[in-house]
């Protein structure tokens, strides 16, 4: 039978134990709370930023290039040039166009060889001028006949015909009726008329000069005759 010491023994023994197992209990618990605190909280960690890289546009093949080389085969040279003596600072003169001896209207005057021009009908009359930029007065009419006596057609569409008054002046002309233009060509073995108007007052009248060129190679014709 026990006595109560030995229930005060029992429960004091028994009261030891339940403080170790306690006391061991909470420290278990607090071993990962104290190594967690030490290391401290985790810096939160942003995504490394992702290189992209953007492939450079591709330049389209020249036409002339892409898939015209061929492998091995040269490439051609430039022809080779010989210098040419002289400066660039030489002035090279104009070439002066020649004149034929003048004739008297009704003569034939020679343009080469084979062509020829005579200037015949000369009037004078009052003509009405009916296209822009021309005057109308007191003027001066005559034909131009071009005879080609070669075997080829002769083209006239660079013939000029310009007429000069007693003082030297150019005369305007008139290209309204009874004007009547050349030809633009003349055949081998043919011949081609025109009529000219040029306005000249009667204080300019007197010897007046005709003058008519066709091209840089043939000298230009001149006609003289005395008008009333």
């Amino acid at each position: 039978m026990r006595t109560s010491r030995d229930v005060g023994r029992v429960s004091s023994d028994l009261s030891r134990s339940v403080v170790r197992v306690a006391g061991m209990a909470l420290v278990g618990l607090m071993l990962p709370l104290i190594a967690c605190s030490s290391e401290g909280p985790a810096a939160p960690t942003s995504p490394a930023p992702q290189e992209t890289t953007q492939a450079a546009p591709t330049a389209p093949a020249s036409p002339s290039t892409a898939g015209t080389k061929r492998l091995g085969t040269p490439e051609p040279s430039a022809p080779k040039t010989t210098p040419v003596p002289g400066s660039t600072d030489q002035t090279v003169a104009a070439r002066k166009q020649s004149v034929a001896p003048a004739a008297r209207v009704g003569a034939p005057s020679s343009f080469r060889k084979t062509l020829v021009a005579r200037v015949s009908g000369v009037k004078t009359q009052t003509v009405q001028a009916k296209l822009p930029g021309e005057v109308s007065g007191p003027s001066v009419v005559f034909d131009l006949t071009v005879r080609n006596t070669g075997d080829q057609t002769v083209d006239l569409n660079q013939l000029v015909v310009n007429l000069k008054d007693a003082k030297g002046a150019p005369a305007g002309s008139i290209t309204s009726a009874p004007a009547r233009p050349m030809p633009h060509v003349v055949g081998a073995g043919a011949s081609a008329r025109g009529r000219y108007v040029f306005v000249v007052p009667r204080p300019a009248r007197g010897q007046v000069t005709i003058e008519v060129s066709l091209t840089a190679e043939d000298p230009v014709l001149v006609f003289r005759d005395a008008v009333g």
